[in-house]
């Protein structure tokens, strides 16, 4: 036990001598002085940090403001093109049929195919009827197209939600594969 604090008394003085050498309280205080300038350097890029982080957070919430109004604005017009397809509806069916083909022959084709296919099959028919072959077939393969897109999308919707009846799946190939073989010309 008397060795114990021999040795304290030896630490004592090694810690005695290095802090009376000056080099060490020298080396110390250029170290403790890093030690300062790096923790400014440290505080300032953190502040630096925080003001980039709210910049960027308000840009968000800009960013989704004006997602929302564009999104507000879409549904607005789709509002008031669905509108004006229901108006050129009620108006193709109170014309002739000669009158309406040339009507939707000369309206914007996504237009005319929105409207055709919220006609009756009977006035719709006597429509195409009336129209130039080009233009009826063309119309015909975009009614088509905007069908096959439209039952494609249920299809995936119906995979992602788990499938549907399998009876409803085998009639979906059944239309498909009629209606693909009447585009190539085939019979029913």
């Amino acid at each position: 036990k008397k060795e114990e604090p021999e040795e304290e008394i030896e630490a004592y003085n090694d810690c005695k001598e290095l802090l009376e050498n000056e080099s060490v309280i020298s080396d110390l205080k250029k170290r403790e002085e890093k030690i300062k300038e790096k923790e400014k350097a440290f505080d300032a890029a953190e502040k630096e940090f925080q003001a980039r982080q709210k910049a960027v957070d308000e840009e968000i919430k800009t960013l989704k403001r004006l997602r929302d109004e564009l999104i507000g604005l879409s549904e607005e017009e789709k509002k008031k093109q669905e509108e004006r397809v229901g108006k050129l509806v009620e108006t193709v069916e109170g014309m002739s049929p000669k009158s309406a083909s040339a009507l939707l022959s000369g309206v914007d084709p996504d237009i005319a195919v929105n409207t055709m296919s919220k006609l009756s099959t009977l006035k719709l028919g006597k429509i195409m009827s009336q129209m130039k072959p080009e233009m009826a077939a063309r119309l015909t393969e975009l009614m088509l197209a905007v069908t096959k897109q439209a039952r494609e999308k249920i299809k995936r919707n119906l995979a992602e939600q788990g499938g549907g009846s399998e009876n409803n799946k085998q009639n979906m190939n059944k239309e498909d594969a009629t209606k693909d073989n009447l585009k190539k010309g085939g019979g029913a």
